[in-house]
């Protein structure tokens, strides 16, 4: 029941909608990282391979928020940098944000299509 309830939850939050940006996605950690722990909990009642399999795009997605949001402090240091320093910083910064964004897409569409392993 908690399984349900939190992947209920999951799946009715901004994860579960079409397409998000950096803040959505952001926004979106402390979420996903409880639903995380809700199967930590109970994660031995099930075989592991089913498990594994369910759980690792999620922990993927987790690990790319978390790399999303690294990037953040970096557009504080903008404001103390020359004008050339700060384009190179903003074309880096905006290269390596499309690059997590197109692999979170891709994560997440994968994982909305698993079933979930204790059901």
């Amino acid at each position: 029941e908690r399984l349900d309830d939190s992947w209920h939850t999951l799946r009715h939050s901004a994860l579960g909608k079409p397409e998000l940006d950096v803040a959505q996605y952001i926004q979106q950690k402390g979420k996903l990282r409880r639903n995380l722990m809700v199967g930590l909990c109970f994660s031995e009642l099930y075989p592991e391979v089913e498990r594994m399999t369910f759980r690792m795009p999620w922990l993927d997605i987790l690990r790319g928020i978390e790399d999303l949001d690294m990037l953040s402090p970096l557009l504080d240091l903008r404001d103390e940098l020359d004008t050339e320093d700060s384009t190179e910083l903003d074309e880096w910064l905006a290269r390596k944000q499309r690059f997590l964004l197109e692999a979170l897409e891709q994560s997440r569409g994968q994982a909305l299509l698993l079933q979930p392993y204790w059901r």
